[in-house]
């Protein structure tokens, strides 16, 4: 089956490329003697009118064979018209460009069916604002966003456009908030981040600090020493799930720390979901067990005065509230997303001693209020030195110096890639904000569908680049067996995979075609440029010396592919 895949893979490329040099042709009224899918004996001919049609033996391939297409070639008197080399230079350049335009072109076809297919995307609805960062205390969670900058917005991918777009410079963000009966606008100045891009280079883009998730209401509960916070005492455990208070339902961390902010003492009765494990036999389960229990916070005297065991005093999501004068109550409960769920034995995290349940607290000596910060400066910087601090289980601080691990990772495609191992991860217990039917799908596909083809080969012309100038190593260059690999992995996750890789392969095809190299459509391109400077053709003798240069050349770049193919898939 990898062999069948391969075949139509190649096929249909072969298909969309030589179709393209025919069907200019005949618009341009030159005589197509043959139109070849593959190389070598013909397996199947058929002539109709003009042009026989054919499939040959080696699917590696194909071409067009045109009237008078070799300037040699003999054309009799009453088809010099039809001549190719007979025809204007601009239809000649024309004709030849025809072929990697399609393919540069074949990928917007297949994206466009991949996004007219999908009737909702998620919308502008913002679902967490993040402490620290520009939009906190200017946006909420729940806001929708409608404009940005006087540009309409209605889904959350023109949100992620816009503001990355404008690192350091104030956008107007027009808003509908729930309970306000007109839109308002707000200034956010989103800011400058740096991280990698796929090929290793920096970007820098602007943040604002939200996203389209909404943080479900999972606490993490701590103690100190023997002492106990409330919440610890009426059974709550770190990576519970809390779902309503006082019979108020809680989406999110934002509607638990709403209520329990308000809290003036009395008790709180709490409902929550605990993972409780489970396997079906053959595959693990995370089980979700309900329970209810009751929390009495406990009075702290003041903010000045020293706090019982456990009441943290922090600015959000403490449970540590305003109540009479200047007494506060505390609960325990704090908001689950700096508290270590996941962790790698061996890891960075594992060797400086941070444990599962343990909560980060600072990174670099500054208060840590979320993990996303955290993310994001290890994007920034992966390769230099972080201070992290953390408090164990029963409450007991600790810091470290930290180093990511870089680790090099080869994927089923065989692609190498380096990434940076912290080594802990948290619960992260999030639901996506609604979704919303897109309007003018056929337009809206259209438009998706041309921004990705740009943007895919706009980011495949910065890597043929950087192979020419040496800026990436030559190993990646890769033949027939690669493309045989290829296909085979693709086509084993289904059909909108192999698609997806039949759209870059003809990217691929589309942009080598036009290198300046003889006997690829970019060679005829400069040959038909300088005639075009000269005012007469290139002599014969110089032609031909140039097409064997350039024979050799792609014999060489053969030769080094499957070089590369060999050590790839035989010996890594």
């Amino acid at each position: 089956m990898t062999l069948f895949w391969a075949i139509l893979l190649i096929g249909v490329l072969v298909t969309v490329h030589e179709l393209g040099h025919f069907v200019v042709a005949k618009l341009l009224d030159v005589k197509v003697l043959r139109l070849s899918l593959g190389f070598g004996p013909r397996l199947l001919k058929l002539r109709h009118g003009d042009t026989e049609y054919a499939l040959s033996a080696i699917p590696l391939g194909g071409y067009v064979k045109m009237l008078g297409e070799d300037p040699n070639d003999e054309v009799a008197a009453a088809e010099q018209s039809r001549s190719f080399s007979q025809k204007p230079i601009l239809q000649r350049l024309a004709i030849v460009l025809a072929g990697p335009a399609a393919n540069l072109a074949f990928p917007a076809l297949i994206y466009f069916q991949f996004f007219v297919s999908q009737e909702t995307t998620l919308s502008s609805t913002i679902g967490a604002v993040f402490e620290g960062q520009p939009a906190a205390g200017v946006l909420q969670p729940g806001d929708r966003i409608i404009a940005i900058d006087d540009e309409s917005v209605r889904y959350w991918e023109d949100v992620n456009r816009l503001c990355n777009a404008a690192p350091g410079r104030d956008l107007r963000i027009t808003i509908e908030r729930p309970g306000e009966d007109r839109p308002l606008v707000k200034v956010v100045t989103p800011r400058a981040h740096e991280r990698l891009d796929l090929l290793g280079t920096r970007e820098r883009v602007g943040l604002i600090g939200v996203a389209p998730h909404y943080r479900l209401a999972q606490i993490g509960v701590q103690q100190v020493g023997d002492t106990q916070s409330p919440a610890a005492k009426a059974g709550l455990r770190t990576f519970d799930v809390v779902t309503s208070v006082q019979g108020r339902s809680v989406g999110s961390w934002h509607d638990l720390d709403a209520a329990l902010q308000h809290n003036r003492g009395e008790a709180l009765v709490i409902t929550y979901l605990r993972s409780r494990g489970g396997s079906l036999g053959f595959a693990p389960i995370d089980r979700l067990e309900p329970g209810t229990t009751q929390v009495f916070p406990e009075r702290v005297a003041s903010p000045a005065a020293t706090p019982l065991p456990g009441a943290q005093q922090r600015p959000a999501g403490s449970g540590a509230v305003s109540g009479v004068g200047r007494a506060r109550y505390e609960t325990g409960i704090r908001s689950g997303d700096l508290f270590i769920h996941d962790l790698e034995a061996g890891s960075p995290a594992a060797l400086a001693g941070i444990r599962t349940g343990d909560e980060l607290t600072t990174l670099d000596g500054q208060p840590l209020r979320h993990w996303e910060l955290l993310a994001q400066t290890f994007e920034e910087q992966p390769e230099r030195t972080f201070r992290i601090g953390w408090r164990g289980a029963t409450g007991e601080a600790r810091e470290a110096e930290i180093k990511l691990q870089p680790r090099t990772r080869r994927d089923e495609y065989q692609t190498e890639s380096t990434l940076y191992v912290f080594g802990a991860e948290p619960a992260r217990a999030k639901r996506a904000v609604p979704e919303v039917a897109i309007d003018g799908r056929v337009g809206w596909a259209a438009r998706r569908s041309l921004a990705m083809t740009v943007g895919v080969t706009a980011t495949m012309v910065r890597v043929l680049a950087l192979l020419l100038t040496g800026g990436l190593p030559a190993t990646g260059i890769g033949g027939p067996i690669m493309l045989y690999h290829l296909a085979g992995v693709a086509a084993a996750h289904g059909t909108d995979q192999f698609l997806a890789m039949v759209a870059l392969i003809s990217l691929n095809l589309g942009l080598l075609n036009l290198l300046p190299v003889p006997v690829l459509d970019g060679g005829h391109v400069l040959f038909f440029t300088i005639e075009a400077i000269r005012g007469k053709p290139i002599a014969p003798r110089t032609r031909e010396r140039a097409v064997y240069f350039g024979l050799a050349l792609l014999a060489a770049l053969m030769l080094l592919a499957a070089r590369n193919d060999i050590v790839r898939y035989w010996f890594s």
